[in-house]
């Protein structure tokens, strides 16, 4: 860990890139997400178009894993929605609820205009948000810190 002059721990280096793909990729998967949370728990027919058996001794193996998928989906867009809500500055919202959350997504030059900012501005603006992002999403674990000379992450 590098210290100021003082002998006060500094925060470790962030290696930007990587965690703005990071951030995106996550982002990316919110609709994935959502489609998996709105399953419904109905029986399924099968492929061979069979009714599965309703069974009297509880939900079917199908019907559980069916159900934890869609607890796992749940939590994740409750991740993702609330570390959104948490950026305090609200033109990072706004470009993260537009491209990754809004279906339809807005293309990058709409966001631009609907913020009125030129185009190269709104993709440093973009960049932030993906790291202020990245910073809330659970306890920060989309971030990437640089690594030291030795090839250890700084500590």
């Amino acid at each position: 860990m590098e210290y100021s002059p003082e002998g006060i721990p500094l925060l470790p280096e962030i290696n930007e890139q990587e965690t703005i793909r990071r951030a995106e990729s996550k982002l990316e998967e919110y609709h994935r997400w959502k489609i998996i949370a709105c399953e419904s728990l109905e029986q399924k027919i099968t492929q061979s178009f069979t009714i599965e058996p309703r069974g009297g001794g509880g939900p079917s193996k199908q019907v559980e894993k069916l159900g934890i998928r869609r607890a796992d989906a749940t939590s994740e867009l409750e991740a993702i929605e609330q570390s959104i809500s948490n950026i305090f500055d609200t033109d990072y919202r706004c470009i993260l609820i537009n491209r990754y959350v809004r279906q339809p997504k807005l293309q990058h030059s709409e966001i631009a205009r609907l913020l009125h900012i030129e185009n190269t501005r709104y993709f440093e603006m973009r960049n932030m948000a993906l790291l202020a992002f990245a910073e809330q999403y659970r306890n920060a674990v989309l971030v990437v810190e640089k690594r030291s000379k030795c090839g250890v992450n700084a500590e």
